[in-house]
Protein backbone atom coordinates (compact mmCIF):
# COMPACT_ATOMS: atom_id res chain seq x y z
CA UNK A 1 0.00 0.00 0.00
CA UNK A 2 0.98 3.64 -0.78
CA UNK A 3 1.41 5.88 1.93
CA UNK A 4 1.74 9.63 1.63
CA UNK A 5 4.72 11.87 3.69
CA UNK A 6 3.04 14.68 3.91
CA UNK A 7 -1.18 15.99 4.10
CA UNK A 8 -0.25 17.24 0.52
CA UNK A 9 0.61 14.15 -1.21
CA UNK A 10 -2.14 12.22 0.76
CA UNK A 11 -4.51 14.92 -0.78
CA UNK A 12 -3.36 14.31 -4.42
CA UNK A 13 -2.85 10.63 -4.18
CA UNK A 14 -7.04 10.47 -3.00
CA UNK A 15 -7.52 13.15 -5.95
CA UNK A 16 -5.73 11.03 -8.70
CA UNK A 17 -7.88 7.28 -6.54
CA UNK A 18 -10.98 10.14 -7.47
CA UNK A 19 -10.10 10.65 -11.19
CA UNK A 20 -8.99 7.14 -12.11
CA UNK A 21 -12.11 4.95 -10.21
CA UNK A 22 -14.46 5.86 -12.60
CA UNK A 23 -12.37 4.77 -15.35
CA UNK A 24 -11.34 1.05 -14.06
CA UNK A 25 -15.77 1.02 -12.87
CA UNK A 26 -16.33 1.62 -16.39
CA UNK A 27 -14.15 -1.12 -17.76
CA UNK A 28 -14.84 -3.45 -15.45
CA UNK A 29 -18.33 -3.36 -14.98
CA UNK A 30 -19.45 -4.25 -18.15
CA UNK A 31 -19.93 -7.43 -19.40
CA UNK A 32 -17.02 -9.26 -21.46
CA UNK A 33 -19.28 -8.82 -24.63
CA UNK A 34 -19.47 -5.26 -24.40
CA UNK A 35 -16.06 -4.55 -23.84
CA UNK A 36 -14.60 -6.45 -27.21
CA UNK A 37 -17.40 -4.46 -29.17
CA UNK A 38 -15.94 -1.18 -27.39
CA UNK A 39 -12.43 -1.92 -27.93
CA UNK A 40 -12.90 -3.49 -31.13
CA UNK A 41 -14.34 0.10 -31.92
CA UNK A 42 -11.20 1.69 -30.37
CA UNK A 43 -8.71 -0.82 -32.63
CA UNK A 44 -10.16 0.01 -35.76
CA UNK A 45 -9.93 3.82 -34.82
CA UNK A 46 -6.37 3.58 -33.83
CA UNK A 47 -4.62 0.08 -34.99
CA UNK A 48 -1.63 0.73 -32.86
CA UNK A 49 -3.04 0.78 -29.50
CA UNK A 50 -1.96 -1.86 -28.15
CA UNK A 51 -3.60 -1.16 -24.81
CA UNK A 52 -6.84 -1.74 -26.34
CA UNK A 53 -5.77 -5.03 -27.88
CA UNK A 54 -4.53 -6.05 -23.66
CA UNK A 55 -8.14 -5.27 -22.77
CA UNK A 56 -10.32 -6.53 -25.53
CA UNK A 57 -7.06 -9.70 -24.91
CA UNK A 58 -8.79 -10.40 -21.24
CA UNK A 59 -12.14 -9.68 -22.19
CA UNK A 60 -12.04 -12.74 -24.79
CA UNK A 61 -10.18 -14.67 -21.88
CA UNK A 62 -13.09 -13.92 -19.11
CA UNK A 63 -15.60 -15.13 -21.86
CA UNK A 64 -13.70 -18.46 -22.34
CA UNK A 65 -11.92 -17.40 -25.91
CA UNK A 66 -8.23 -18.55 -25.62
CA UNK A 67 -7.36 -18.14 -28.59
CA UNK A 68 -8.43 -14.77 -29.47
CA UNK A 69 -7.08 -13.81 -26.12
CA UNK A 70 -3.59 -14.81 -26.93
CA UNK A 71 -4.28 -13.65 -30.91
CA UNK A 72 -4.75 -9.97 -29.12
CA UNK A 73 -1.49 -10.27 -26.61
CA UNK A 74 0.51 -11.42 -29.39
CA UNK A 75 -0.27 -8.42 -31.39
CA UNK A 76 -0.15 -6.07 -28.63
CA UNK A 77 3.55 -7.34 -28.16
CA UNK A 78 4.22 -7.04 -31.39
CA UNK A 79 2.75 -3.04 -31.58
CA UNK A 80 5.16 -2.97 -28.48
CA UNK A 81 8.12 -4.20 -29.80
CA UNK A 82 7.32 -1.75 -32.97
CA UNK A 83 7.07 1.18 -30.99
CA UNK A 84 10.37 0.43 -29.12
CA UNK A 85 12.36 0.35 -32.66
CA UNK A 86 10.63 3.25 -33.88
CA UNK A 87 11.65 4.84 -30.36
CA UNK A 88 15.16 3.65 -30.58
CA UNK A 89 16.08 4.59 -34.36
CA UNK A 90 14.95 7.78 -33.41
CA UNK A 91 17.90 8.25 -30.42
Amino acid sequence: MLKARNSSCKIKLKNQCRELLPMVLDIFSDSPERRIRKLTEDIERNPSDYRAYIDRGWAWQEKGEVDKAKADMEKAREIMAENRKTVKSTD
